[in-house]
């Protein structure tokens, strides 16, 4: 998001072979007016600004304690009515698989194997793991080499998982904050208006992007102006 910012760099980078064809894919997606910002920082809009607030697998990589005051600034921003939507991976959907391919390991089907590898990774991967993603697709030398320096680790990266939430636990953080009326959603269904025109938690057929999703939306109490 930094790089793309800065055009003329980019393309020096580019010639040198500092940029993967995969990195350089990427690069070009991005929306020329994408902001990279610290939240640590608060958000840096106004209160009342918004009709809606939106993030999707990113709660899960804020440690457990700032989640409220995260979830606080979203509460902030948005205007009386206003809807907040969160993704964040199910702690159910893996305990119910691990479960199911528990039983089915324990009566001799070893076609479960996978299945209970799975879900295993899906509830610790990110929690444990020493290298970044993308580092692991880069074949050049050079660039793994720039990479290290630039991304050492998942943890400086804010790829490493910090918590995980269920239905429950995520309802009543949303509570706690101040909203009201959460409820669980669907991919493809949601309070916000014209929810299914902005192609989000959609793959690139349509479907659902990341099935081993929680959706919740909740809203800012108070009339809508």
């Amino acid at each position: 998001t930094r790089l793309r910012q800065h055009p003329a760099l980019s393309r020096g980078l580019r010639k040198l072979g500092l940029i993967s064809d995969l990195r350089w894919g990427r690069l070009q997606a991005l929306d020329p007016d994408i902001r990279s910002w610290n939240l640590k920082r608060g958000i840096p809009w106004p209160d009342q600004s918004f009709d809606a607030v939106y993030h999707s697998h990113f709660l899960e990589h804020i440690p457990r304690e700032s989640a409220p005051e995260l979830l606080s600034e979203c509460l902030r921003v948005l205007k009386p009515g206003g809807m907040i939507r969160v993704s964040v991976p199910d702690l159910h959907h893996y305990i119910l698989l691990y479960n199911e391919s528990y039983e089915a390991l324990s009566q001799g089907d070893e076609h479960a194997l996978s299945q209970h590898e799975q879900a295993v990774a899906g509830m610790y991967d990110q929690f444990v793991r020493r290298e970044a993603t993308g580092l692991k697709e880069q074949t050049n030398p050079l660039v793994r080499l720039v990479e290290r320096i630039v991304r050492p680790t998942p943890e400086k990266t804010g790829e490493r998982h910090q918590w995980m939430y269920d239905k429950h636990t995520l309802t009543r953080l949303l509570l706690d904050t101040g909203f009201s009326r959460p409820q669980v959603m669907r991919f493809d269904t949601s309070r916000i208006p014209d929810w299914n025109t902005y192609g989000l938690e959609r793959n690139e057929s349509g479907g659902e992007y990341k099935p081993e999703s929680l959706y919740i939306e909740a809203e800012k109490p108070g009339e809508k102006s």
